[in-house]
């Protein structure tokens, strides 16, 4: 390798793989995401040790093939974040979808971890939904996956990235239409009871309606919701057993396939 000893091609390699694990570690919004900077880089550096060595790594010709690599690990690893996050974001959808049309969007609040803006009742949910998800496995399916992507894309290797547009699209179509579908119930609800509201302030009109709607659909959409968290969380669950192939995917459109 380009004249290196043997402890420089090891560094080297090791650099690359790091690289690679940050971009999941400080990116991928698993809990790990809110630890202070320096708990990050010491799960990086662990995860980093534990996969150095065991699978093969690509070979250099030259000090520029090392450079060309450098952004494709960070790409990788950001890559693999990304495809976690818009999976998590069908909470978000169904979260924006149900605070809005319940009227509790007023106040939102930002969370600079994950640049999203939410309310209480929308935090909590996802809380809940963040803690199945951590109940099922998901980050040990993305440590996993993180693992084996160097069996499938070694270290150093230059990657494809013209087909990971499709790949995206393809999921955050899918992530979309799961998301609606897990506000479908709470949103359909509260819709069918606006439409009575407007019949009711039609044959009185004395009658205070935004006061008794307000009520009525704050009401009507926590009683929905609390009565649809089952089903909600069912879809949740299946829909995150597909991640590990959505992973897979990651991999093959990285390879041009």
């Amino acid at each position: 390798m380009i004249g290196l000893s043997g402890v420089e091609r090891e560094f080297v390699y090791l650099l690359l793989e790091s690289l690679r694990v940050a971009g999941v570690v400080f990116f991928t919004p698993l809990p790990w995401l809110y630890a202070p900077a320096r708990i990050r880089a010491a799960v990086v550096a662990m995860l980093t040790l534990s996969v150095h060595g065991v699978h093969p790594v690509e070979r250099f010709t030259n000090v520029s093939s090392i450079l060309l690599t450098v952004p494709t690990e960070v790409l990788i690893g950001i890559a693999m974040a990304f495809v976690v996050r818009i999976c998590f974001s069908a909470i978000e959808i169904a979260d924006d979808l149900i605070t809005t049309i319940m009227g509790l969007n007023a106040m939102p609040l930002f969370d600079p971890k994950v640049q999203v803006s939410e309310t209480p009742v929308g935090q909590a949910v996802r809380s809940f939904f963040i803690l199945i998800a951590l109940g099922m496995g998901v980050h040990r399916v993305v440590i996993f996956s993180l693992f084996e992507s160097y069996a499938v894309l070694p270290a150093g290797r230059v990657a494809t990235v013209t087909t990971l547009g499709p790949f995206f699209r393809e999921l955050t179509s899918a992530v979309i239409l799961g998301g609606v579908q897990m506000a479908l119930p709470v949103v359909s609800t509260i819709v069918v009871a606006q439409v009575g509201l407007a019949f009711v302030a039609r044959a009185a009109p004395p009658l205070q309606i935004f006061s008794v709607g307000f009520a009525v659909t704050i009401s009507l959409g926590a009683a929905t919701l609390y009565a649809a968290l089952p089903d909600m969380a069912f879809d949740w669950v299946r829909d995150l057993g597909y991640i590990a192939t959505h992973f897979d995917n990651l991999f093959l459109a990285l390879l041009g396939r």
